[in-house]
């Protein structure tokens, strides 16, 4: 990781999944310059999570994937001290 970068643990909804993992920042970058940065068409994830919408169930855990940024509904920070 370059010194300049930050790994950030997120939660990212797509149509049928739910995504949890890391990706990496600029540090005090903003999630919204992160996700509307035009230079990609893809964000890669680190330590991914991958689970079905309709019973939660896991079904998959690659090290690193590339999610396609379009198909993202909803991606958030993960709280680590969230209950």
């Amino acid at each position: 990781m370059l010194e300049d970068q930050e790994e950030v643990k997120v939660t990212i909804f797509i149509p049928n999944h739910r995504i949890e993992g890391t990706i990496h920042m600029f540090k005090g970058g903003r999630l919204s310059d992160f996700l509307n940065a035009t230079t990609k068409g893809f964000i890669p994830i680190n330590n991914a999570t991958i689970y079905t919408k309709q019973d939660n169930k896991v079904i998959g855990k690659p090290r690193f994937m590339g999610l396609n940024r379009n198909s993202i509904i909803m991606l958030y920070k993960t709280d680590e001290n969230a209950d």
